[in-house]
């Protein structure tokens, strides 16, 4: 019986979900709740897992289910090393989604992928007891903030990659954020007529990433180059899970914003304030989001984002690996690429 693509896309994703997710337990659901969550069919879970097993990275153990396989031969495991405890994105997020992909990616040349995420707690002695595991082929270093750290995985001798780098290194292979973002959404809502435009970045009480704040310089650098002010009851940065309340500060008095640029996880808590206070969102208020992860698709009105794709990130990681498996020694700096969705919650000022 032949498989929808659909179906199989599906079930994939359901998988790689709970492959995700099953890094403390090392086991998948049950069957029975597979099907109960997933919606897919058997045969479409069947056919997905009996991939993984094939690329050893399931192993089926006789009436207990499917295992994450501990251990690769042959140094078949890519360390998936999420730096500074930034691998803990449980449900969606631009960095979870690109785990998922390249668990894919990876899976589809014959590798095994293997997280471990490290808290900012814990002693650079985990991080020397990851880059020691024999079983090892490859390590990606998700969000690694120093240089110090890399040239501990590049002196295994073994291909090493930094994914999304607070710093630009030299001597690294580094997947590096676009250095165009904040200028492709400011660009965008400029273009619409917008002058009143506030840039808006949670703040974290244990870690704030050179990334964001330097997307913060370019948001102020874009205003003051183009003569636009930012009024002091605006604040860019605000305290973790307060969006509410500094977007009540900003709009209190004049002037107060057209458009607001916003982190995607964001996106409802911004809706529900602009409805509160009768604001129409695209009219009123054109709302800008960042990376364009699929959790946007269940947000109305749809959203104007600047968009990563998780998938060509995987496979530029992908290709960036293999150069070092061929045995390629220069080092490249490549620049995620980047592109823009217009949706209803951007329009022109009224």
């Amino acid at each position: 019986m032949n498989l929808a693509p659909e179906q199989l896309k599906k079930a994939r994703e359901y998988i790689n979900t709970c492959i995700a997710q099953a890094y403390t337990s090392g086991r998948l659901p049950t069957m029975r709740d597979m099907l109960a969550q997933s919606h897919c069919t058997r045969m479409a879970l069947e056919h997905i897992i009996a991939e993984y097993v094939e690329a050893w990275y399931l192993v089926r153990k006789d009436r207990s289910g499917f295992y994450l396989r501990s251990q690769s031969p042959n140094g078949n495991a890519i360390e998936l090393v999420a730096c500074h405890d930034e691998g803990n994105y449980s449900t969606s997020g631009l960095l979870y989604e690109c785990i998922l992909a390249m668990i894919n990616t990876f899976s589809k040349h014959g590798y095994s992928a293997r997280m471990t995420s490290i808290s900012q707690l814990e002693s650079t002695e985990k991080y020397l007891e990851i880059s020691h595991r024999a079983d090892s082929a490859a390590f990606v270093l998700l969000l690694p903030q120093t240089r110090e750290l890399v040239s501990t995985f590049q002196l295994t001798g073994k291909p090493v990659l930094s994914l999304f780098p607070q710093g630009r290194f030299t001597g690294v292979n580094q997947l590096v954020d676009s250095s165009q973002l904040v200028a492709i959404q400011m660009n965008h809502l400029m273009e619409l007529g917008h002058r009143r435009i506030l840039y808006l970045r949670e703040q974290f009480d244990q870690y704030q990433s050179l990334t964001e704040f330097s997307r913060i310089i370019d948001y102020h650098r874009i205003m003051a180059k183009n003569n636009l002010q930012v009024p002091e009851h605006w604040h860019t940065i605000y305290p973790s899970g307060k969006l509410d309340e500094n977007l009540e500060l900003a709009f209190s008095r004049e002037p107060t914003p057209t458009a607001l640029i916003i982190s995607d996880w964001e996106a409802p808590v911004a809706f529900a304030f602009l409805w509160k206070h009768n604001l129409t969102i695209g009219k009123d208020v054109s709302v800008v989001a960042t990376d364009g992860c699929s959790y946007l698709n269940l947000v109305s009105p749809t959203v104007s984002t600047t968009v990563m794709n998780s998938v060509q990130i995987s496979e530029d990681a992908w290709h960036m690996l293999d150069r070092q498996f061929q045995g390629a020694k220069d080092f490249e700096c490549r620049e995620v690429e980047i592109s823009f969705r217009q949706g209803e919650s951007s329009g022109r000022i009224q």
